[in-house]
């Protein structure tokens, strides 16, 4: 099992959406000489990822992505992934804090 916490990316494909890891587990299916259609997900995925909650600022976020050295961080209510929350997104929030006027 992988102990650190890897990005994940999402993409369409015909049938429907689907996830691939991180560049990094694809090289290391194909440096083990294993076959991609046969690996489970589960020899390579990390079984308790660090998550942030819907509640919690953009701060609190940024600060827990910063810990854990991680890039991406799913979004949980309730038990159930409603979202994910990147680095990328703190770099638009910084980007419109940084221009807009908030004068009136």
């Amino acid at each position: 099992m992988s102990h650190a916490q890897d990005e994940c990316t999402g993409y369409w494909r015909k049938g429907g959406p689907s996830t691939t890891t991180h560049r990094l587990h694809a090289c290391k299916v194909i440096s083990k000489g294993l076959n991609p259609n046969k690996v489970k997900v589960r020899e390579f995925m990390t079984q308790s990822p660090i998550t942030c909650s819907p509640d919690y600022s953009v701060l609190q976020a940024a600060k827990l992505m910063a810990k854990h050295g991680i890039k991406r961080i799913p979004v949980v209510e309730n038990g159930e992934v409603v979202g994910v929350f990147t680095s990328y997104d703190v770099a638009v929030y910084r980007r419109i804090v940084d221009y807009t006027d908030f004068s009136f």
